[in-house]
């Protein structure tokens, strides 16, 4: 990623339109942006404000090869704090450049972006599917970034704590979950409450916009339920949780495809009124009469699960037919394709040695003795495990549940 897109500035109704999406005002998302990144979201090169944490991205790495490699040259570290900020963003840029020649998603996860400075780990809570996707959006537009911040304070229910600014301990409470626990010592609350009143007072406006009536991501509550409930009996599967998520959206834009309708991904009380009377979601007949082998491109489970029974088809025939064999050998076989199911290299090895620290050696030998045994059973029933995974993919496909 080159982080560069078309850098739009915000436009005058964009921040009370991402206002107005979650019940609040302009005062209160301008105020949150001021105190995150002085109301910019671009630097002067035309890319997203940001900052890189190196304690994020050793945790993103987890305890890898790659860990190491970051640890090395100085782009992760346990702690925070151990190494200070650049002070320019293009010094923040050559560190994520540089992290994502490591792992793009474990840099771009690892960084705060734009208007409201967010993590992308937190892609999904603003109404993204990868923190690559969230990247790319807030590369084009202030006003992606305005929608994003907005969709995360709703997700968390931030905004009521934000209707009661200038409130110190709604400023407070907000501060603690959107900036997290260091908060005070940065004053954060504080410059919340200040730049409220400055905020207020500029845009004449204390009461929230009135809600459209509109459902859209991060929308909450019993609507919500009864509009996931209405699309799942058509047909459009989703979670019926009360919370208008990805999934959901998915199901409003399949929706909508199929009747006519705007594709917007949000649902008005007009939407509302056509999904009461829609037919069920046609199921083509090419869907209806699939083969696992339709499906295998679209569904890495199908693919590859195939793989692997055939992996331990051939393994079982070798544990089968190698009467004589020294056993050692037959649990090498055995071993490589439990590795290549379970990607869990070394079980074997640490469960003979907590055995035999508890002084079971006899237990050890037995099991060694009869390891071809153990392997034969083990590979048989992983087997028969990922061909009812595959079948019960096959089936949601049928019916219209998953693509």
């Amino acid at each position: 990623m080159n982080f560069k897109g078309t850098a739009q500035k915000l436009q005058p109704n964009d921040v009370a339109e991402a206002a107005q999406a979650i019940g609040v005002t302009e005062a209160h998302l301008r105020t949150v942006m001021e105190v995150e990144c002085n109301g910019h979201g671009f630097d002067a090169a035309g890319r997203p404000e940001i900052l890189f944490e190196p304690h994020k991205f050793w945790a993103n790495l987890g305890n890898t090869a790659k860990r190491q490699m970051a640890y090395q040259q100085g782009l992760a570290y346990p702690k925070w704090g151990m190494k200070p900020y650049p002070k320019t963003q293009d010094g923040r840029y050559a560190q994520i450049e540089a992290a994502c020649q490591i792992d793009e998603t474990a840099a771009l996860k690892s960084a705060s972006w734009g208007l409201g400075q967010i993590m992308g780990s937190e892609f999904d809570e603003c109404g993204y599917d990868s923190p690559q996707a969230m990247v790319q959006a807030f590369c084009e537009s202030e006003r992606n970034q305005a929608f994003g911040m907005a969709y995360l304070i709703k997700y968390r229910g931030l905004d009521k704590q934000m209707l009661e600014f200038p409130e110190i301990g709604a400023c407070r409470s907000f501060a603690l979950h959107y900036n997290g626990g260091g908060y005070e010592k940065n004053r954060y609350h504080t410059k919340l409450h200040d730049a409220y009143i400055r905020w207020a007072k500029r845009l004449q406006s204390s009461a929230p916009m009135q809600d459209d009536g509109t459902l859209r991501m991060a929308s909450k509550g019993v609507r919500v339920t009864a509009l996931q409930t209405k699309l799942d009996e058509l047909g459009y599967h989703c979670s019926k949780d009360g919370v208008f998520g990805n999934r959901t959206r998915d199901a409003v834009l399949a929706w909508q495809a199929d009747n006519g309708v705007d594709t917007t991904g949000e649902v008005t009380a007009e939407d509302f009124a056509t999904l009461e009377s829609s037919p069920p979601r046609p199921i083509s007949a090419e869907r209806a009469e699939a083969k696992l082998s339709d499906i295998k491109d679209s569904s890495p489970i199908v693919k590859q699960g195939g793989l692997v029974n055939k992996i331990i088809g051939g393994s079982v025939a070798v544990v089968g037919g190698a009467n004589g064999a020294e056993q050692v050998g037959l649990l090498d076989n055995a071993q490589n394709a439990v590795d290549k199911v379970q990607q869990a290299s070394g079980i074997f090895g640490q469960l003979k040695y907590a055995i035999h620290s508890l002084g079971l050696d006899h237990l050890v030998r037995f099991v060694v003795d009869h390891s071809t045994l153990f392997m034969g059973v083990g590979l048989i029933v992983a087997f028969f495990v990922i061909c009812n995974i595959r079948k019960m993919r096959l089936m949601m496909h049928r019916v219209g549940e998953v693509d």
